[in-house]
């Protein structure tokens, strides 16, 4: 059985998009401290409060920078038309 951590990135009223950003990296890797198999997040626009992760491949190589061994996995990403 494998153990993962999905996030929104959600941002709780009152809070900055940038701090929240800086919170999901930080789940990232104490998720990773904890041995989860994957961490992922899906990609949102136009949904406030909801709208923090609107370029997860570039969150993803800043968790990538931050953790060691943990695989990352997209939720959805969305299609251009």
């Amino acid at each position: 059985m494998k153990f993962g951590f999905l996030t929104e990135g959600d941002t709780p009223p009152g809070a900055s998009a940038a701090n929240r950003l800086h919170e999901v990296i930080r789940e990232a890797q104490f998720c990773d401290e904890m041995n989860f198999d994957f961490w992922g997040s899906s990609e949102q626009h136009f949904t406030d409060p909801v709208a923090t992760i609107s370029a997860p491949e570039v969150l993803y190589g800043a968790v990538a920078q931050a953790t060691s061994r943990i695989k990352l996995r997209s939720m959805s990403t969305v299609l251009l038309h």
